[in-house]
């Protein structure tokens, strides 16, 4: 068994798209009751040779009960870039909440103003209302 003191560039950029690919399911929802599992066995995964276990459950076991990640991590010289790693995958996961966000307010925006529109063409007489404005008439001052 192999463990890795660092990672090379290569390598943390793989464990950041491995990260940023489990995080999210097939519909792009974020998955949080996950993060923490995943990030062990992602570390696991970087820093090691040791084939983990494809079965969700067992895998999920390999991270927790045993004494690997706790081995992994009293080997790693460079917390210093792990932490880099995570915090990169915080800062991807915050940018992609707020663009979600900010479609989904946009999206409501929309339904307002189409809403708005709506009620707006079942007005009956307001085209016409609208329309003495162009004709130099100020029907709010009773004429000109």
């Amino acid at each position: 068994m192999e463990i890795k003191k660092n990672l090379t560039l290569t390598e943390m950029n793989l464990l950041y798209t491995t990260m940023i690919d489990s995080l999210y399911d097939d519909d792009d929802e974020y998955r949080y009751q996950f993060e923490d599992y995943l990030w062990r066995r992602a570390v696991i995964e970087a820093y090691t040779d040791i084939p983990i276990p494809q079965d969700m459950d067992e895998s999920y076991k390999f991270c927790y009960d045993t004494a690997m990640w706790s081995t992994v991590m009293t080997h790693i010289d460079d917390m210093e870039q792990l932490n880099e790693v995570k915090n990169a995958v915080h800062r991807y996961c915050e940018h992609k909440e707020k663009q979600q966000l900010a479609g989904l307010q946009f999206h409501s925006l929309m339904e307002d103003m189409q809403s708005i529109m709506t009620a707006i063409s079942n007005l009956g007489d307001l085209p016409e209302f609208l329309a003495s404005f162009d004709e130099g008439e100020n029907p709010l001052l009773g004429g000109e």
